[in-house]
């Protein structure tokens, strides 16, 4: 591209001494300005020094004008230098010939050096332009071909990145299904020791149940963040009272807030979200776990169509410079150490990949010393049902019936372990790894509930056992499904067909209270 000072470089080709000289004397003051005598005189200055502007005569001894015209447009490194003839050859035919040859401008003589003067300078402006843009076309071009080649990048990048997503997913979900099946197992196998140890050892047995609790929160939550992080987890969104949900967090979170002497205040709402409340455990926990001393309260503000949902604490405080390294997996500003009675380190992870995922806004405001502020933003729900005060009444004892229970897990050391503590809490257990030897053990008697793995071997799944089972001994047997599987879509599958589902590992306590509703009499004891 020329600079802004550039002189444009005009070649003058005449075999007339005298015509070169008036129109060099005419150009000479804001041009650049070469001659050449002849038609190859002239084609050797244009191969070497490349004019922006040819003044060209005809009527040359030798080779013509014409002839240097046609050469000029034939060759493409030359094809685009504007040529004006400049002749005594003033006839209609000769001025469209030279024309069609490819020239800009047809000058008859006898001249008007203004005239010259003019036509230059409006082809070598013309010329100097065509030349900017077809500089710019060639780096437009060239900025296409690169972002063609980015974009063709890009596509094989996208391409390897869902390929790679999709085997994370598969690793994720095969990860998760193979480690919650020894934790399952562990869990009740800690269940069944518990009941057996003399007292003096029930404080190693609690410690196991720690350990165990701990093992499965940390699994659990980090196979959370992997999934969200990976595209692999739904947010499970319900509209829910807050009055209620803040009542059950409370409930959970009060005998540690007490344990450490703290106050914990609720604020009173009537308002009703509509979210995933993974979002607000996770910040509830955080609060108490980082308060010594003080108070922790939560409470709602109402802004516009949306609700903030607060946590406030008094707690350690977090500094300016660290407010989004709490955000990342595992990092915890007070516990160097990895002590997992302060949690994990993957909780406010968690809420910050499920709020990203739910394109919901976290706010957060902190002085160290002081305390924190961590609010939510949640989007209003819609009240279903009229609210009012709900008296709760406490409900008769009923009398707790032993049950004959259908199990069917292919895992022996699964199957072992919950055939035992479900013999544990009182019941008969047919227990088998498929359902041919299910019926087989049932024997023509009828089972109160099946319990079904869901991926059994062989390819079957648990709900088309609990689907035979039933036909054989009707469709009102209890069932659900216990499973390792966290994948939305197989969740998904085993609601739709009307089953229940707990996913493992499953606390047998969380059982027993599960199994509990299909062993009540229908009447009260008597008193």
């Amino acid at each position: 591209m020329p600079s802004e000072n550039y002189q444009a470089l005009v070649l003058i080709v005449d075999d007339a001494p005298t015509n070169i000289q008036v129109l060099a004397e005419t150009l000479r003051a804001d041009y650049r300005v070469k001659v050449a005598t002849s038609g190859q005189a002239a084609l050797d200055i244009v191969d070497r020094d490349r004019p922006d502007l040819i003044l060209l005569d005809v009527m040359m001894a030798g080779m013509d004008g014409y002839e240097v015209c046609r050469r000029l447009k034939d060759n493409p490194d030359t094809q685009g230098i504007p040529v004006i003839f400049v002749t005594a050859r003033s006839e209609a035919q000769d001025e469209q010939r030279g024309l069609r040859l490819g020239a800009v401008d047809y000058i008859s003589k006898p001249f008007h050096p203004a005239i010259v003067k003019a036509r230059v300078h409006n082809h070598v402006n013309l010329g100097l332009t065509a030349a900017v843009l077809q500089e710019r076309e060639a780096q437009l071009n060239l900025l296409v071909a690169d972002l063609a080649q980015a974009k063709a990048q890009a596509e094989m990048a996208r391409a390897e990145a869902e390929r790679a997503n999709a085997a994370k997913s598969h690793f994720l979900a095969a990860a998760s299904h193979d480690l919650r099946q020894p934790l399952h197992a562990m869990d009740i196998y800690v269940r069944l020791i518990a009941a057996a140890v003399p007292p003096d050892s029930a404080c190693l047995v609690d410690k196991m149940k720690q350990c165990s609790g701990d093992l499965s929160m940390l699994l659990n939550e980090l196979l959370d963040l992997s999934k969200l992080n990976a595209g692999a987890l739904e947010p499970r969104v319900s509209v829910f009272p807050l009055a209620a949900f803040l009542d059950q967090i409370a409930t959970i979170h009060e005998p540690s807030a007490e344990q450490k002497g703290l106050l914990f205040r609720v604020a009173r709402t009537r308002l009703v979200a509509r979210t995933d409340n993974q979002l607000l455990r996770q910040l509830v926990a955080n609060a108490v776990r980082y308060t010594a001393r003080g108070s922790v309260l939560l409470g709602v503000r109402r802004r516009e169509s949306k609700l903030w949902i607060e946590v406030w604490d008094t707690g350690i405080g977090i500094p300016a410079d660290k407010r989004e390294e709490i955000f990342e997996p595992f990092r915890q500003l007070d516990n160097p150490a990895r002590n997992l009675e302060q949690g994990s380190g993957l909780g406010l992870a968690l809420v910050r990949s499920l709020a990203k995922v739910l394109g919901l806004q976290i706010r957060v405001a902190s002085r160290v010393g002081r305390g924190s502020l961590f609010a939510v933003e949640v989007p209003r729900g819609t009240v279903v049902a009229a609210g009012g005060v709900t008296e709760r009444r406490i409900a008769p004892e009923r009398r707790r019936r032993r049950l004959r229970v259908a199990l069917v897990e292919d895992h022996a050391f699964v199957r072992e372990a919950m055939t035992r503590g479900l013999m544990l809490l009182g019941h008969e257990v047919v227990a088998a790894a498929d359902v041919v030897e299910l019926l087989a053990g049932l024997d023509g008697l009828a089972p109160d509930i099946i319990v079904a793995d869901y991926r059994l071997k062989g390819g079957s799944i648990g709900s088309d056992a609990i689907a035979m089972v039933r036909k054989c001994y009707g469709d009102r047997i209890g069932a659900v499904v216990v499973t390792g599987e966290t994948d939305p879509d197989v969740v998904r599958s085993i609601t739709d067909s009307g089953l229940r589902i707990l996913q493992k590992p499953v606390q047998l306590d969380a059982l027993e209270v599960f199994l509990n509703e299909f062993g009540v009499d229908s009447q009260p004891e008597a008193a």
